[in-house]
């Protein structure tokens, strides 16, 4: 009966990844299609920065994004975030 009751407890915790906090979440998703060697190239790239693959697209992109808009003399909408 107590290995029973012991595996019931272990069932009852939920599986998964850990909720994150609410000052971690973020609000939108952004949805883009590419062609299956692109998306390999983005995990690759990713893997080789020890990052997962939407933490390196959401770095580059905001990389990219501030050096255009610098260089068009634009606001960027997340500077200092």
């Amino acid at each position: 009966m107590f290995v029973f009751r012991q595996y019931i407890s272990f069932m009852a915790k939920k599986a998964g990844r850990p909720q994150k906090r609410v000052t971690d979440a973020k609000g939108n998703r952004l949805q883009v299609r590419v062609e299956d060697a692109e998306k390999e190239a983005f995990t690759a790239a990713a893997r080789l920065a020890g990052q997962d693959v939407s933490v390196w697209v959401r770095a580059t992109l905001r990389r990219v994004a501030r050096e255009e808009l610098e260089r068009a003399g634009e606001p960027v909408a997340f500077a200092g975030r």
